[in-house]
Parts: C-alpha cells; sequence; structure tokens
C-alpha cells in the first residue's frame, strides 16, 4: 500500500497499538519465552509503548511519504503488513480485536504462515458487531499453521484479497466438512489460491470459473476427485498444481490447457488423470510439465511443443504412463530431447537423428533388453542387460533365472513426487545426456545408487528456468508489497522487469538491483543458481539472507546487502569469484574465518555492525584492496594489523584501538599507490610517523585519538588530503593542540579554530573545543558520533564510486 492509498483520518497509532497487543497477549508473546522473536532480540519492541509500532517486530508501515502540497515528506504511521511467519505463535488469533470494524484500516498484508500451534477462526465471536467491510486485506498467508477455520466467512474480503495461501492448514469450513468452501469462490480478485495439503475432498466445484482473474492454482496433496476439465474456465493461469490427487474421468486439452495461452509452469503429478498426451502446441510460453504417474496414453505427437522457445524450456517429465510408439524427430524434439522424460512408459523406437550417436540412444532411454532405476543412462546410472524388457525405458527387470542374468536381479523405479509443496516446488538441475563412460561417475544421493532398494524413487536432475528463480524471489519477498514492481510476474521478457538486467541478447538475468524497494521475507537461495547473475544489490530491505548454494553463482562479482538485518557472513566463502561485498549497517558479531578463501575478493565494507575481535584476529583475503570496518568494536594495538600489500583502502574508524600507529603501516603497499586510511575516534597515542611520507597521495584521518605530535616532512605533501595539504600545512593533516574543527583538520571551507584555553583541545586533531560543551550533557560525546559517522561516509561514498 503507497501513500496516496492511506487515508489519514482514519490513522489512529494506539487503536493501532491496542490491536497489536491483542495479537502479542493471545498468541502467547507476553510470556517472554514462546515467540521466537520476543525478546531473544532488543529491537523486538512489542509491548514497549514508548516505540512506534512501526519499529515493532513484523511491522511495517508506509514509511516518509512526500506530500505534494507542502513539498514536504511526513511519516505515517499506520500499519499496513504484518509478517509474523515461523515466529512460534500459540493459541488463536484474535481476528475481533483486529481485523474488524476498521481497527487496522490500512492493513494491506498478513502472514502468519509456518506457527504449527496457530489457529485462526475468520468467524467473529457470537454475538459481536464485528464487521470487515473497512478491511483492505490484499495477501493473506495462513499456510502451515494448525487449523483454519470457519473459511465460509472468508467472502467479507473479496472486494481486496488478491492472495490467499493455506497450504498444509487442515483448512476448513465452520461446518466442519472437508469440500472446498464455495465462499472462496466469492474472491473474485484473486490471483493466487493455494490450498495444498488439506485433505480437501469431493470434486473441484464449477463455481471456481467465477475466479476468472485467477493466475496461480494449488490443489495439490488433497483427496479430490471427479472431473478436472472445470479449470478451463480459468483462462489467466499461469501456474497449476493439481499433483497427488484422484481425478477421474478423460482429460481434455483443448478445453483446459490449451485455453491458458500464459501457462509456464504444469504439475498434474499423480493425478489420477487419464486421456490423450497433450502435445502443448497452444502454450507458448510453458517452461515446466510434470505429468508423471498417471494414465496418459498414445502416442508422442510430432506437434509436442511446437510453439515453445526452447532455449526457455526447463523440462517436460512423461514417466510411467502409458505412452506408446516410436518418439518423433521433429526439429523442435530434436532441439529439446535432452529436457524429456520418457522412461516407464510402452515407447518402441527412438530416431537415431536424436541420439548422441547412432548408435547410442541409451542417453534418451534404455533400448530393449536393458534397464536402468531411471530408465536411462545418466545420473551415475547405466543401462544394465534385462532380456525381459521389450521396450524403451524400462526401470525394473524381472528376475532371469539364468547363468547369464544380471547380478541385480530385480529393481523398480517408481517417479518420485516433489517433497515440498508448491510454489516452492524445486526442479533438481539437469544433466547433460552423455553415455557414462567416464571413469569417475558424478557423486549421486545413495538412494539413486544402482544397488538401491527396490522402493527407491528419484526424479531427473533439472535445471531452474530464471523466470521461475525470479517469480519465487517476488514470492518470498511479498512482491506484491514492493515500491517498484513493473512487469513482474507478467509474461513480458524477465529482462523488461524492474531491477533485472539481462546478457546482451538471451534472458539470462546478470544483474538485480531492488535495493530500498520493501522486500520483506527470506532470499530463497535458488537465486544463486543464476547461471549468468554477476551483481546482487538488495540493501536497505527487511530481509533475511544466508550463503546456503552461493557457489553456484559463479560469475557472482558484487554483493551489496547493507541494512538487510544480516547477522551471519556463514558460507560466503564459497562465493570465488566475488569482488565487491558492502554489508554495512548490519548485525554482524564475527568474521567467518572461510572470508580467507575469498581470493577474489577486492573490496570489503562493513562497517557499522556489532563486529567484535582483536585487530590481530582480522580475517582478510588475500587479495583485498578496500577494508572499511569502521564504527564496529575491534580492539588492540595497531602494529598487531597485519595487511596483504594489495591495501589501499582502510578504514578502522570508530573502534577501540589503541597505541601508536606503526611506522611500517602498509608497507608492503606501493607508495605510487593513492592510498585512503580512516583511523579516527580511536585512541591511538604518540606521534604520526614520518614513514608514511613515502606515499605521495594519501587521504588521512586520524582526528579525535590522543595523538601529541607530527614530523614535520609530513606536511611538505602537498597532494595529500586532496591537495589542502599545500593550501594549509600541517592543519590539512590534523589541527594542532589548542585548535578543532568539526573534521579535525583544516579544509576548504572548515579552518582550525582557536579554543580559548589551549587544554581544551590537548591532542592533535580535536573536533571540538572541550570546555564549550560543559554546560551541555552529552554534546561532546554526541560530536564525536557525528564524526566518525561523517568520516565512515567520506570514505565509504569514496569507496562506493570508486569501485562499482
Amino acid at each position: 500500500m503507497i501513500g496516496s492509498e492511506i487515508d489519514e483520518a482514519l490513522i489512529d497509532e494506539d487503536t493501532e497499538m491496542e490491536s497489536l497487543m491483542h495479537i502479542f497477549n493471545a498468541t502467547f508473546g507476553k510470556t517472554g519465552d514462546v515467540w521466537k522473536n520476543w525478546p531473544l532480540e532488543n529491537d523486538n519492541n512489542w509491548g514497549n509503548s514508548s516505540i512506534s509500532i512501526c519499529d515493532w517486530h513484523g511491522v511495517s508501515c508506509p514509511g516518509l511519504i512526500y506530500d505534494e502540497e507542502t513539498a514536504t515528506y511526513k511519516e505515517l504511521k499506520t500499519v499496513v503488513s504484518i509478517d509474523l511467519s515461523d515466529n512460534n505463535l500459540r493459541g488463536a488469533f484474535p481476528l475481533d480485536h483486529t481485523l474488524v470494524n476498521g481497527r487496522l484500516p490500512h492493513l494491506s498484508k498478513l502472514d502468519l504462515h509456518n506457527n504449527p500451534a496457530l489457529l485462526f477462526d475468520f468467524a467473529p465471536s457470537i454475538g459481536s458487531t464485528s464487521s470487515f467491510s473497512q478491511s483492505v486485506l490484499q495477501y493473506i498467508n495462513l499456510s502451515d499453521i494448525s487449523r483454519v477455520q470457519s473459511l465460509n466467512f472468508i467472502h467479507a474480503f473479496q472486494n481486496t484479497l488478491a492472495e490467499l495461501l493455506l497450504e498444509s492448514s487442515d483448512a476448513m469450513s465452520e461446518s466442519g466438512d472437508k469440500n472446498i468452501p464455495s465462499a472462496i469462490f466469492d474472491l473474485q480478485n484473486l490471483e493466487r489460491l493455494h490450498l495444498g495439503d488439506n485433505s480437501f475432498q469431493g470434486s473441484i466445484p464449477s463455481e471456481i470459473s467465477k475466479l476468472s482473474n485467477l493466475k496461480y492454482l494449488s490443489l495439490d496433496k488433497n483427496e479430490l476427485t471427479g472431473d478436472v476439465n472445470v479449470i478451463g474456465a480459468l483462462k489467466k493461469l499461469k501456474d497449476l498444481s493439481l499433483s497427488e490427487n484422484n481425478f477421474s474421468g478423460e482429460f481434455v486439452y483443448n478445453e483446459t490447457l490449451g485455453l491458458m495461452v500464459d501457462l509456464y509452469e504444469l504439475d498434474l503429478s499423480s493425478a489420477g488423470l487419464s486421456g490423450t498426451l497433450p502435445d502443448f502446441a497452444l502454450n507458448p510460453r510453458i517452461k515446466v510439465v510434470d505429468l508423471r504417474n498417471n494414465n496418459f496414453s498414445g502416442s508422442v505427437p510430432w506437434s509436442f511443443f511446437s510453439s515453445i522457445d526452447p532455449e526457455q524450456f526447463s523440462y517436460g517429465e512423461f514417466g510411467s504412463n502409458n505412452i506408446k510408439g516410436e518418439i518423433p524427430s521433429s526439429a523442435m524434439i530434436q532441439s529439446i530431447i535432452n529436457k524429456l522424460f520418457l522412461q516407464d512408459n510402452q515407447i518402441t523406437g527412438i530416431p537415431p537423428t536424436l541420439c548422441f550417436t547412432e548408435d547410442n540412444c541409451d542417453t534418451i532411454l534404455c533400448r530393449p533388453g536393458t534397464f536402468s532405476p531411471i530408465g536411462r543412462d545418466d545420473e551415475g546410472h547405466q543401462c544394465h542387460p534385462c532380456p525381459s524388457t521389450t521396450y524403451y525405458g524400462s526401470v525394473q527387470c524381472a528376475t532371469v533365472h539364468s547363468s547369464h542374468s544380471p547380478t541385480i536381479s530385480r529393481q523398480t523405479f517408481s517417479p518420485s513426487v516433489s517433497p515440498t509443496s508448491r510454489p516452492s516446488k524445486q526442479p533438481q538441475n539437469l544433466l547433460s545426456r552423455m553415455p557414462s563412460t567416464t571413469a569417475e561417475p558424478p557423486s549421486i544421493p545413495a538412494t539413486l545408487s544402482p544397488s538401491a532398494s527396490a522402493s527407491t524413487s528419484s526424479s531427473p536432475t533439472r535445471t531452474l528456468t530464471d523466470r521461475y528463480i525470479l517469480t519465487k524471489l517476488y514470492d518470498s519477498c511479498n512482491g506484491h508489497l514492493w515500491h517498484e514492481q513493473k512487469f513482474w510476474t507478467s509474461q513480458h521478457s524477465i529482462c523488461d522487469w524492474y531491477g533485472i538486467e539481462c546478457d546482451a541478447g538471451s534472458e539470462n538475468v546478470k544483474s538485480i538491483s531492488l535495493s530500498a524497494n520493501n522486500l520483506h521475507g527470506s532470499i530463497p537461495t535458488e537465486l544463486f543458481q543464476l547461471k549468468r547473475l554477476e551483481k546482487l544489490s538488495i540493501y536497505s530491505n527487511e530481509i533475511e539472507l544466508n550463503f546456503g548454494g552461493v557457489g553456484n553463482a559463479k560469475l557472482l562479482t558484487h554483493l551489496l546487502i547493507d541494512g538487510t538485518g544480516l547477522g551471519s557472513l556463514d558460507g560466503i566463502g564459497q562465493a570465488q569469484s566475488l569482488q565487491v561485498l558492502s554489508a554495512r549497517f548490519n548485525k554482524l558479531e564475527t568474521l567467518p574465518s572461510e572470508l580467507s578463501m575469498l581470493t577474489n575478493l577486492r573490496k570489503m565494507s562493513l562497517t557499522d555492525n556489532k563486529i567484535e575481535t582483536s585487530i590481530s584476529q582480522l580475517v582478510i583475503p588475500e587479495n583485498l584492496e578496500a577494508l572499511l570496518l569502521g564504527g564496529n568494536a575491534i580492539n588492540g594495538k595497531l602494529d598487531r594489523f597485519n595487511p596483504p600489500p594489495t591495501m589501499r583502502y582502510i578504514d578502522l574508524s570508530g573502534n577501540e584501538l589503541y597505541g601508536p600507529i606503526p611506522s611500517f603501516l602498509l608497507q608492503g603497499t606501493p607508495s605510487s599507490m593513492d592510498v585512503e586510511i580512516d583511523l579516527s575516534s580511536n585512541m591511538l597515542t604518540g606521534t604520526l610517523p614520518v614513514e608514511l611520507a613515502r606515499f605521495d597521495r594519501l587521504e588521512f584521518y586520524a582526528q579525535n585519538n590522543q595523538i601529541r605530535g607530527m614530523n614535520s616532512k609530513l606536511c611538505e605533501k602537498t597532494e595529500w588530503n586532496g591537495g589542502n595539504v599545500e593550501v594549509h600545512g600541517c592543519d590539512a593533516i590534523l589541527c594542532p593542540k589548542g585548535y578543532a574543527s568539526t573534521a579535525g583538520r583544516a579544509m576548504k571551507n572548515r579552518l582550525c579554530e582557536e579554543c580559548n584555553d589551549a587544554d581544551e583541545a590537548p591532542f592533535l586533531g580535536s573536533t571540538t573545543c572541550a570546555k564549550k560543551y560543559i554546560d551541555s550533557a552529552g554534546m561532546n560525546l554526541g560530536n564525536g558520533i557525528v564524526n566518525h559517522i561523517l568520516s565512515v561516509s567520506v570514505v565509504a561514498v569514496a569507496f562506493l564510486f570508486s569501485f562499482s
């Protein structure tokens, strides 16, 4: 919800705080040891009336909004989003005190998923005067909670609700029956509906046709029966999952999927479906198809996927059906044959033009007289002799009582169903169909090995499409609430989506720039499977990020994740191509030893975190050029600091360093380099070492320490500090004793000013004359903080612009 949609007359922070406290108390946050995020961290703030509700954990407000009438920014303190997912909420959600009668008048998103002990009842209390008429809810996620009751009241949100996610929530109507509640079909603005894994029974009601705006539908893992062709009315569908149900009747492609021209992902696996194998010629945007474990019959048509872009197609899974005949050798099938999986059918022929070599088609399907647990020669499996098999792609071999029988007397293969519920279903990486002739086959899970037991099941390894991965990012980080989301999840080229840059002439994502865009949620690790990704810029968003799988991003060079709440860099060592890492203004407390693995890293900015360590224990990559660690709690003597010879930018300001500045500081750095050193706001003593004079061009910050002198040779370095030394001499390095300036040195329009008493500035580089602030408690400290921020900003700005 953006500022223009906020009715300021309805804002009442006290009432909204009261509603939030009802949530807190009713779901056992008040006990202090139940909610995951209360009070384990000091900044969750729930129950603290002295802190704005906009700063409570999981609560989002519009923030600063530009007022065109007054030409100023103003802050709107009204709740637009509540995200308490995975937070150990228990008890019953207090609907009567939150979602009714305009108590939270601008709440557009409610996300409570993954709270297994939480009950949500849509029915107002008996005798209450509750009304939903003022609700503006657009997004509700109650997946993976204990139970969702009284769904027959959901129609109250029919004017606004666009996304309803109720996966694995034991959802039911007030009567408790397990048919899909008809009230859901009154939500005619719905674009996303997830009802998977709820044990729904009966058939899909014909009223589903009223959801004409639906783009994403998941009804998987239920007990649905009857005719499935009613979904043909949903012509705008892009993503459909009906897997693991018990439908019956003949599936008619031209009356269903053939009407969905925008469809790009389809999962009908293990759904009990029958009918002629579709050709998908009317689905030009289709990327993923899974029809495993059904009763589709007929042969593979010549027009199979004839209208798609083969480069964008991920895979088609058709194993364990009743498909017969020879695979056609159309031009399209030739271009995608390595992405089609037809094992465990009745295939009688494969044209040589489809094969890796004319006499070896085993990488497509094992030939008759052979078998493998996955029906082909791939993934470490070879096609073993088996005289009893008569079709291509056999996955089992009956025992043959002969001295020449294979050592494996019987193995079976049942294509597996993904254990995760949609939309998080993730196809695996696609391996090329090369014969297994290498001396060392690729490593595979034990359950896929040829010696696996008869219950072994597997699914071919897959490659995720860039569109699939970006869509998952949108879903995981509440894309419907982003400030900018132009073209996201539309059928426009993903290269046109806001913040996305592609390699020239391709749909391969090269750069993602979504900084300060109101992302909330967990960044999916699949993002690192974008094979051409070079830059990821997601700073200034409230997100969760871990680096699992970052090693898959082989080309990732720039990672900008400042101000995201990041608490750990564990796993970052696998980002072998990384050159720039910026994670300022976060909650990092330690630096993992694996940073030393980043041999390509040139710039690392971790200022303003909570890093507490000895300077002698700092982990510094061997080729690093810029290290920014200002505003942390790094302690020790500077002579224990041993940067690599490539280092030319250092920011250690605002830490707890003490002792003299060593004469050998940056001794390995070539003197011809432009060098920048910020040691301000520490407890350094002694004099500035004359050895620094070997650098012709140096930006040097040492204010707010206990420096007592400097060698006059340093004052002859005319190119130091942007040429200010040529103009102001020694004052341009540090103000002398008895003098001060806000920068601790003389600059173009900021000279060192004499204090009333020399004792007010007893050291070089003072930023204040101390006695001026004796009557104002804390002002001296305040100026020190301001000075640190200024110095950090100068270095940080130079860093970002010099190395981006």
